[in-house]
């Protein structure tokens, strides 16, 4: 068991992309912020602003900057199944896999809709 989470794209053309994650704690925490997501909330899915996953995209690229910003940007969250709440070697792999599939996302033209879903 564990944290598992997606998010989901979508574009005009109404071709739809998932991005898979496990355990990457700090993205729960911070779609617990910035959406209707609640933090008891389990096998959950809630919609994203496009600006939202922008602002993400910028919190990601600036903590690979600086390291030392991860705490205050992008906090980690504990809880049973959440995994590791580290500022170690797993925490920026998962802060470069989520900037690298941000970049993917907003590669070609901008999604028209998005959405996160997590189960734990």
């Amino acid at each position: 068991m564990g944290l598992d989470q997606k998010i989901i794209v979508q574009y005009e053309d109404k071709l739809i992309y998932k991005y898979y994650y496990r355990k990457v704690n700090f993205l729960r925490r911070y779609m617990i912020n910035t959406t209707t997501l609640d933090c008891d909330s389990n096998l959950d899915c809630v919609e994203v602003s496009i600006e939202n996953l922008h602002r993400l995209h910028e919190l990601c690229k600036e903590v690979l900057e600086n390291h030392s910003k991860g705490s205050e940007l992008l906090p980690t969250l504990s809880g049973f199944f959440f995994g590791n709440t580290d500022y170690d070697e797993y925490y920026y792999y998962d802060i470069e896999h989520l900037t690298s599939d941000l970049n993917d996302i907003f590669k070609y033209e901008e999604p028209e809709n998005a959405w996160y879903w997590d189960w734990w």
